[in-house]
């Protein structure tokens, strides 16, 4: 009996995932800032903490840029 992997996703990850969408979809285009911290948040009913996680992951890969 063969079992289908069933996988697991960080919630930083799913938000990751999520923001990167939005940013591939045009949502927010490229060169423009992006909703404050708290208002993403807020937008994902996630902590800051969290989010931050997310911010770190995003610009370690090259989607965002922290100025």
């Amino acid at each position: 009996m063969t079992t289908n992997q069933i996988k697991r996703y960080s919630l930083s990850q799913q938000v990751a995932d999520q923001l990167e969408s939005r940013i591939a979809d045009g949502v927010y285009a490229v060169g423009e800032k992006i909703p404050t911290e708290t208002e993403l948040a807020e937008m994902f009913d996630v902590s800051r903490n969290t989010l931050r996680e997310v911010i770190q992951c995003l610009t370690s890969v090259g989607i965002l840029e922290v100025r």
